[in-house]
């Protein structure tokens, strides 16, 4: 993790850039104020596993994950444990606007499908939730295939997504959209 502190400055350096050049404020990456030197402390808990994508000799990507605690919402798995995704950040030379063009594509991708391998190790056939910012919605949708549960009043009204057992298959497949 010794790339962590060098994506976290040039994280803040690429937002000093863009709110300099006035890019829109409501355009600004919704993750860009997370501090995951606050993260790290859970990781003494035995429930959560932090996960980091490193190539180059750099991270190119950091998920926060929980193994306890969490339960499916969809039937008919409904109340079965789940892994639940507390964070999931890619580099930002590796996020749009962050970088005119990204070094490494699909980071996000494959942290899913290493918590997606984690949830399986649990015996939870894959199963896993995050609570998304606005920004990703589409990415858990559209990119990861999972379904879009709603709402969550209870957890500053984030929209709350949940892959399903068998899309979860797909992905340790290796199949459609893997």
């Amino acid at each position: 993790m010794s790339s962590l502190p060098t994506a976290l400055f040039d994280r803040r350096a690429a937002v000093e850039r863009l709110v300099a050049a006035g890019f829109p404020e409501q355009q600004m990456p919704q993750h860009w104020h997370w501090d995951w030197g606050q993260k790290v402390p859970r990781l003494r808990l035995l429930t959560y596993r932090g996960v980091g994508v490193e190539c180059a000799g750099e991270m190119q990507g950091l998920m926060l994950i929980a193994a306890a605690g969490h339960a499916a919402r969809l039937p008919p798995e409904m109340g079965q444990p789940i892994v639940y995704i507390d964070y999931v950040e890619s580099a930002p030379w590796n996020v749009p606007p962050l970088a005119e063009e990204a070094r490494f594509g699909g980071v996000g991708k494959r942290l899913i499908g290493v918590a997606v391998r984690a949830s399986s190790d649990e015996g939870f056939h894959g199963r896993l939730g995050p609570h998304s910012l606005p920004q990703a919605e589409a990415f858990y949708e559209q990119k990861c295939g999972m379904v879009r549960v709603g709402v969550d009043p209870d957890y500053e009204s984030l929209t709350y997504f949940e892959l399903t057992r068998e899309r979860a298959a797909e992905i340790l497949a290796g199949g459609p959209g893997a």
